[in-house]
C-alpha cells in the first residue's frame, strides 16, 4: 500500500508542504536539515514506507470515522490536496476537515509512551501549517 498516488507525490514534489513544515520545524541539526532538503530535491531517496507509517495510513479512516460517531459531526475533504491560497508553492494534504469548527482534522497513531507535551511539539507546526491552507 502506497502512501501517496503517483499524482499526490507529482503535486507535492515542488512544494513545501505540511510534512515539511514539522521536518523543518522539529530539526535539531544541521545534519537533519540537509537530509530533508536532499530528500526532497531528489538527491537522496526518502526513508522506505516503515510498519508504523503503514499501521497509520490504515487506522486513519478508522480513526476518522470514530471521531463521527463521538461527535456526530460529518469530517469532509479526507485526503483532499489544498494549495495555500497566497503562497503557490505550499500546499498540504488534509486527513479532514470539520465543517461546523471549521477545523482541520490531523490523525496522528503515536505511541502510548510518547507525552502530550512530544506529541504537541512533533506536530503541530503541521497542523499549523495545514491552517494557513485552509
Amino acid at each position: 500500500m502506497a502512501l501517496l498516488s503517483p499524482a499526490h507525490a507529482a503535486h507535492r514534489r515542488d512544494r513545501i508542504t505540511a510534512s515539511d513544515a514539522r521536518e523543518i520545524m522539529n530539526a535539531t541539526t544541521d545534519a537533519e536539515l540537509l537530509h530533508w532538503y536532499q530528500v526532497k530535491v531528489c538527491e537522496i531517496d526518502p526513508d522506505p514506507e516503515n510498519y508504523a507509517m503503514r499501521l497509520g495510513t490504515a487506522a486513519e479512516p478508522v480513526i476518522i470515522n470514530e471521531r463521527e460517531l463521538e461527535t456526530h459531526e460529518t469530517i469532509t475533504r479526507r485526503q483532499e490536496v489544498v494549495d495555500h491560497p497566497t503562497h503557490k508553492g505550499f500546499c498540504c494534504t488534509l486527513d479532514g476537515w470539520e465543517n461546523s469548527r471549521r477545523a482541520v482534522v490531523e490523525v496522528k497513531f503515536v505511541s502510548a509512551f510518547m507525552s502530550r507535551d512530544d506529541i504537541f511539539r512533533l506536530y503541530y507546526p503541521q497542523v499549523a501549517f495545514q491552517m494557513s491552507c485552509t
